[in-house]
């Protein structure tokens, strides 16, 4: 990679969609850890609203697809995974700090991700499916949830094995996630799940990562 590759790589980055995505994580992140932190009818209400935020737009995208059958599986992962985590969260005693780090670990993966594809671009894991999706990003998001999970649990007494495990886990699980949303806009030949979001998307384009990542780890608590 030249200079000059390299200067139109770093300027990239800081255009509208990254401002967007750290717009969006501005927003969603602490109306998440707020709702969770408060509890009660504050976690009902605000899952009711992701809830049906998400089924609108799942409803959209069944209307628009040629293959209804994967919009109705994801239909049933949402879901799933959206009526259990309130329910879980709230069965469960000393759990709040488990979320946030898992909430922090896919936003720093789902960043690290798109930084080290927009900069280092290279080649497409899914070219006919989302053009954006490279290795390089992928191997990026690894490595700086790796990074930051190393630095966080340095003085601890975890092992650095287990630390390997977690970001394997959640950046795996965050990783399908969005694939298989990408999956679904493309099959409906749309380019964002809504519009909630100005200029990034809906609330699937935003909780993909996260709504997967919880699906998996309820059931295997619930196993």
């Amino acid at each position: 990679m030249d200079l000059k590759n390299i200067k139109n790589n770093f300027i990239n980055l800081f255009n509208r969609n990254l401002m967007f995505r750290f717009l969006s994580a501005v927003l969603l992140v602490p109306l998440f850890i707020g709702s969770l932190l408060i509890g009660g009818w504050t976690l009902v209400v605000f899952y009711i609203f992701i809830l049906s935020m998400a089924n609108l737009e799942l409803k959209e995208i069944f209307n628009k697809s040629n293959n209804i059958y994967p919009v109705i599986c994801y239909f049933i992962l949402v879901n799933t995974s959206l009526l259990l985590l309130p329910i879980y969260y709230l069965s469960t005693d000393h759990i709040f700090f488990n979320f946030l780090y898992i909430i922090f670990s896919i936003w720093i993966f789902d960043t690290f991700s798109f930084i080290g594809g927009s900069f280092f671009k290279g080649i497409k894991i899914f070219p006919r499916i989302s053009s954006g999706k490279t290795y390089s990003g992928l191997f990026s998001g690894f490595l700086g949830l790796m990074a930051i999970n190393f630095i966080l649990f340095y003085f601890s007494k975890i092992l650095l094995f287990d630390i390997f495990v977690y970001s394997g886990l959640i950046g795996t699980c965050s990783f399908i996630g969005d694939a298989l949303v990408s999956i679904l806009k493309r099959s409906a030949k749309i380019k964002d799940t809504g519009n909630i979001i100005p200029g990034h998307g809906g609330i699937l384009d935003r909780m993909d990562s996260l709504i997967f990542v919880f699906f998996i780890i309820i059931i295997f608590d619930l196993i």
